[in-house]
């Protein structure tokens, strides 16, 4: 989780980056997919 969250904020600092990827709502929808991934990683193994 802390390297999805420092990915977003180099990318945030990024004078070129997509302004849709700098938003908090995604920050949001990546923290949730990560979460999901982290659970079914978990359920699986």
């Amino acid at each position: 989780m802390p390297l999805l969250i420092a990915g977003w904020w180099l990318l945030r600092r990024d004078r070129h980056a997509p302004r849709w990827a700098v938003g908090a709502a995604a920050l949001t929808i990546l923290t949730v997919l990560q979460i999901a991934f982290d659970v079914y990683q978990y359920r699986v193994n």
